[in-house]
């Protein structure tokens, strides 16, 4: 199929689009691993891949072909959410390993250094 000078130019910068989304998810699951896990980097880089390719490659690319956009974007609607969910959950974790653990009351049987006895 020839595609014409218009289709050739939106075929080519989805594609621009699509290797920068690229680098923007290597950016963003290096952040995410262990060694370097960084929320916040992963999510923000993640996101903008993932909103790139959902709304610029995507809208491109179905000039030339429409119905194979479909799940390609649903897919990344996938993993836009799952991203979402993992960032909330790192933070959740994150917040809870900062806060002081709270000191649990002695019991009846146990005794306390210092304390009259019961």
């Amino acid at each position: 199929m020839k595609l014409g000078s218009l289709a050739a130019s939106m075929y080519l910068a989805s594609a621009a689009v699509g290797v920068i989304a690229g680098i923007l998810s290597l950016i963003a699951f290096r952040a995410m691993s262990p060694k370097h896990q960084n929320v916040e980097r992963a999510f923000r880089h993640g996101s903008i891949a993932m909103v790139l390719m959902l709304a610029v490659a995507n809208s491109l690319r179905a000039y030339t072909s429409q119905f194979e956009i479909l799940l390609e974007a649903a897919l990344q609607a996938l993993a836009l959410l799952t991203l979402n969910l993992w960032a909330r959950a790192e933070r959740a974790r994150q917040e809870a390993a900062r806060l002081p653990e709270t000191p649990h009351p002695a019991t009846n049987s146990e005794h306390v250094e210092g304390a009259p006895p019961a």
